[in-house]
């Protein structure tokens, strides 16, 4: 059980609640003014939390390097520059989001786009998370240049990811486009398919999901894509 405790209250009563997260297997989330701060949870659960966390960052970073041994692989076959892998990927783009507005067409939703452009920013919300860890949305059109083989600069954002140095923020809609772009560039032989599939399911798993910011009101994508 989970108990939202004021800090104030916590302060009066830290040795109480002490012992009833030890001995009693209580949850306490320390708030101010509504918003937690910090919780406190028996040493039992924090060393399952530990071993579990552990696997996830193993796995977080063997997928990782999948992702990264593809885009140089990429690089290597594909031999674009800079400017053409971002032409490619934008191309794959406008595929992918023709045949999705025609599958909205097919339901009868008409639909709007969001533009290509730099990383994607919140809606006015502080863009950091628990503990301060900075927050950012990336665009589909980064990522897939990036497996091509360019947009080097997404590298060293991917690795501070994995090592919890900041969180992305995944609205679905981004993974309907990057979905539509990956399939687009498979058919075209420019990427490994299982690389993509490998970050869009990395971007499921660990990614923080938010509403889609620019999409217009009242159009609901449905659910999350399937993946495999």
């Amino acid at each position: 059980m989970t108990e939202p405790v004021d800090d104030s209250e916590f302060a009066k009563h830290a040795g109480r609640y002490l012992e009833q997260v030890a001995e009693g297997g209580r949850e306490v989330v320390v708030e101010r003014a509504g918003r937690p701060l910090a919780a406190l949870i028996s040493a039992s659960d924090w060393a399952a939390w530990q071993r579990l966390r552990s696997r996830q960052q193993a796995r977080f970073r063997r997928d990782l390097a999948l992702i990264h041994q593809a885009a140089e692989e990429a690089a290597l076959v594909n031999s674009f520059s800079e400017e053409q892998a971002r032409d490619a990927a934008k191309q794959a783009q406008q595929v992918g989001r023709s045949r999705l507005r025609a599958e909205s067409a097919g339901r009868g939703v008409e639909m709007e786009l969001p533009h290509f452009g730099p990383p994607l920013q919140s809606d006015g919300s502080s863009m950091n998370g628990p503990g301060g860890v900075p927050r950012t949305m990336l665009d589909a059109h980064l990522l897939l240049t990036y497996l091509l083989g360019g947009g080097k600069e997404m590298r060293p954002l991917l690795d501070a990811w994995a090592a919890g140095q900041v969180e992305l923020l995944v609205p679905r809609f981004l993974l309907l486009d990057l979905h539509g772009g990956v399939d687009a560039l498979s058919e075209q032989g420019r990427l490994d398919p299982e690389a993509g599939e490998c970050l869009l399911e990395l971007l499921v798993r660990e990614g923080e999901a938010v509403a889609d910011p620019l999409l217009p009101p009242g159009f609901r994508p449905g659910p999350r894509p399937r993946l495999n």
